[in-house]
């Protein structure tokens, strides 16, 4: 059981942290496939997981840098720019 004011104040700064993970997943799970996968085959599952887990946090990264913590407009439409031009890069090599 949580007693006391630490332990509260530790309660408090976990949910907020779960919060902001929720925040941060739930985009990657709905545009991006994550925890979507064809196979039933464990290690396949596995394989795909941490694919789309990778691709999503570089994806992240490029549109955060590219365009700073809050770009003008959505942050899903920058983040498709850089998914086309990647796909164009990859297809032009």
């Amino acid at each position: 059981w949580v007693t006391g004011p630490c332990r509260v104040r530790h309660s408090f700064a976990l949910a907020h942290a779960r919060w902001q993970i929720e925040l941060l997943v739930k985009p990657w799970k709905t545009h991006g496939g994550v925890g979507h996968t064809t196979s039933a085959q464990p290690w396949r599952v596995l394989t795909e997981l941490s694919a789309n887990l990778l691709a999503m946090v570089v994806q992240h990264w490029l549109t955060l840098t590219a365009w700073g913590p809050a770009p003008a407009g959505s942050l899903w439409r920058a983040a498709a720019t850089i998914h086309s031009a990647s796909r164009a890069l990859w297809l032009a090599g």
